[in-house]
């Protein structure tokens, strides 16, 4: 009789270890199955440069971290000279600026948009999503249209990359 409380205890030790383990498992296949889901390139980052007190750009940044980026937020009043400094056609301007390599990303443009611009690599400054469209990435209300992306040349002049 004398034993029979030690046999519970390991049976209860040896389910607890495997609950467990089964927790850690679950665990590890959900990093990797989240993992899988990025659409980001490898390795590719971002900075995001926004004003402290704008809402949007947060929720711009937490959309491009979910699509699996690399971001850096800086905050400044500067955000003119931050524009200036990447060459962004003032017609274009948006409320922050990410930059991505050697590229500008001016506004709320779609991951997908960002994706085809590293994917291509072209000889240009960056994309541009002038204003701040309803219903794009870190906007809320209702997409009224496509949100039309445009690229930037280095001659500062710009043309329709595309429609998301």
């Amino acid at each position: 009789m004398g034993r029979r409380p030690e046999r519970k205890a390991r049976r209860r030790g040896i389910w607890a270890l495997a609950v467990v383990a089964a927790v850690a498992g679950l665990a590890v296949a959900w990093v990797a199955w989240q993992g899988s889901r990025s659409t980001a390139p490898a390795g590719a980052r971002l900075t995001v440069y926004q004003n402290p007190r704008c809402g949007c750009c947060g929720a711009y940044v937490s959309y491009l971290r979910g699509a699996g980026y690399a971001v850096g937020v800086v905050k400044t009043e500067e955000m003119e000279g931050v524009k200036r400094r990447y060459r962004v056609p003032q017609q274009l301007w948006s409320c922050h600026t990410a930059v991505a390599g050697r590229y500008f990303v001016e506004g709320h443009v779609p991951v997908e948009a960002v994706q085809e611009l590293l994917r291509r690599a072209p000889d240009w400054l960056g994309l541009a999503l002038p204003g701040m469209p309803s219903g794009s990435p870190g906007m809320s209300g209702p997409r009224e249209g496509p949100l039309v992306v445009q690229a930037v040349t280095r001659e500062g002049l710009w043309r329709e990359f595309g429609r998301f």
